[in-house]
């Protein structure tokens, strides 16, 4: 789900933004009583993280596992809510709008999904992104291949998508089609079905301004 980058000892490290967004998206749908149980079977030593900080990949496994028990869900069926949250949250609205960029209609922002994570990273250079391999199908049908090593990156663009067709207005079937792990490196597929391109007035989006 989050970006990694490597320091001067070679050790792994997790781009503090997606701690950030994992910690709003519990505290603004389910209270800051459950993200300090969270914290705390997570094994996390603090109750807040800051986004331009780094922190050990294994901390993000462990706060998922702890979301998933306290709310009764599976970890896929919680990244996927934080993943539809981060493109709906008002305070988060530049996300949705740097998404938006990826182009006029839902099926230019899903082609523009191969080269997201070059984008993002021109901005933010620490936060590397799964890759992300974008096949056309034909008749509105793709499939979206990512490789990350932690399972559940299908489960947020899955998620985000699902927020992106609403906000281009259209009709589309998005659900995660395959995964496996390969030496380490989960390989995950997502499929998407645009039914109707035009389902409904899509939201307004200005290239600067509230949208």
């Amino acid at each position: 789900m989050a970006g990694m980058r490597h320091d001067l000892a070679g050790r792994s490290l997790m781009h503090g933004l997606m701690f950030k967004a994992t910690e709003g998206y519990v505290m603004a749908n389910h209270g800051a009583d459950l993200w300090a149980r969270v914290t705390q079977a997570a094994g996390v030593p603090f109750d807040r993280f800051h986004s331009m900080r780094s922190y050990d990949p294994d901390l993000m496994v462990a706060l998922m596992a702890a979301i998933s028990h306290e709310l009764g869900r599976s970890p896929p069926a919680v990244m996927e809510d934080i993943g539809h949250w981060i493109c709906v949250h008002p305070p988060l609205d530049g996300v949705r709008r740097l998404i938006r960029f990826g182009g006029p209609s839902f099926e230019d922002l899903i082609l523009s999904l191969d080269d997201m994570r070059d984008r993002v990273r021109m901005a933010l250079p620490d936060l590397d992104l799964p890759k992300h391999r974008v096949r056309e199908l034909g008749d509105g049908e793709y499939e979206i291949d990512s490789e990350y090593w932690m399972l559940g990156v299908s489960a947020v663009t899955t998620g985000m998508l699902r927020a992106m067709s609403d906000d281009y207005g259209t009709l589309a079937v998005i659900r995660v089609k395959t995964y496996g792990c390969i030496d380490g490196v989960w390989h995950e597929t997502v499929s998407v079905s645009v039914v109707d391109p035009d389902f409904q007035a899509p939201r307004d989006f200005r290239l600067s301004g509230a949208a």
